[in-house]
C-alpha cells in the first residue's frame, strides 16, 4: 500500500459540520491557550467515511484503495473514477475517509466564525442539517455546531 502524508498535527481536532448534499466535511481544530490560531480541514465529495468526532492529534496520508479492504461497511463497492482514498491516523485509532479534494486554513477566526474554506450553501433550508433545540442547548443533528451553520445559511441568501 502506498501512502503520501497530507496532513499532520497534533491539536485536537473535531467534527465541525457534514453537508450531504456536496458531501462537504468540515474538520476544526480551534484557538487554545496553546495554539493562537484555528485550523480547519475540508474534505469534498465525501462518499464514505469511518472517522471518530474528535481526534487528539491526527495525520491525514493519502493511500490507494487497498486501504479499504476488510472494512465492515464495504467502501470498496462505492469507490468509482476520482475519489480517492484518506488514512486517519490519531491517538492509537485509523479510520478513512473516500472523497475528493481536502483543503486546510489556518486563520486567527475564533470557534463559531465561518470558514474561510467552505463556501456557503447554493439552496435554502437544511443544507448543513437541521437545528433542535434541547434545553438550554442548540444542536445541529448533523454536526456539533449549530451556530456556524445558521450562520452560513441565514448569510448566503
Amino acid at each position: 500500500m502506498s501512502e503520501k502524508l497530507v496532513y499532520e498535527s497534533d491539536r485536537v481536532f473535531s467534527v465541525f459540520g457534514f453537508a450531504m448534499s456536496h458531501g462537504v466535511l468540515l474538520l476544526r481544530s480551534g484557538k487554545s491557550n496553546e495554539t493562537p490560531t484555528r485550523v480547519d480541514i475540508m474534505f469534498k465529495d465525501v462518499r464514505a467515511m469511518e472517522i471518530r468526532t474528535w481526534f487528539k492529534g491526527l495525520k491525514v496520508d493519502e493511500v490507494d484503495a487497498t486501504y479499504l479492504a476488510g472494512q465492515h461497511s464495504n467502501p470498496e463497492e462505492m469507490l468509482e473514477p476520482g475519489p480517492k482514498v484518506y488514512a486517519l491516523t490519531s491517538s492509537g485509532w485509523r479510520g478513512f475517509i473516500m472523497g475528493g479534494i481536502v483543503r486546510f486554513n489556518e486563520d486567527d477566526g475564533d470557534l463559531f466564525d465561518p470558514s474561510a474554506i467552505v463556501e456557503p450553501p447554493p439552496v435554502r433550508g437544511g443544507l448543513w442539517g437541521d437545528c433542535k433545540r434541547v434545553g438550554d442547548k442548540t444542536l445541529l443533528l448533523s454536526s456539533a455546531n449549530c451556530c456556524n451553520q445558521a450562520y452560513l445559511l441565514k448569510n448566503s441568501f
